[in-house]
């Protein structure tokens, strides 16, 4: 029992920790597009746009198993298989007894 709360938080501090990566890049990003790019030389700006492209086009964060990344998203559709799983179990145990 001890050990199945230890485990339960311990998944929820992971959950916690990528949200938070998650969150800070998406920080950085917004940061990286509020940058005056004329301001700087031709192959500044072309380091900044080959970030905000390598940014853009994957997911950057805690990666579970190369399956899925962690984020807010995520959190909730796992949240909304429980529930519906939840549910079914409730209605096939109320049909049978």
């Amino acid at each position: 029992m001890i050990l199945s709360i230890f485990n339960g938080l311990n998944l929820v501090h992971i959950f916690q920790s990528g949200i938070k990566v998650h969150l800070l890049i998406s920080k950085i990003r917004d940061r990286i597009y509020n940058i005056n790019v004329p301001e700087y030389s031709i192959e500044i700006a072309s380091k900044i746009n080959l970030v905000l492209n390598r940014i853009n086009s994957g997911t950057i964060g805690i990666s579970i198993g190369g399956i899925a990344v962690i984020s807010p998203m995520l959190f909730v559709e796992i949240l909304g298989i429980m529930l519906t799983y939840a549910i079914v179990v409730l209605q096939t145990k109320k049909e049978t007894t």
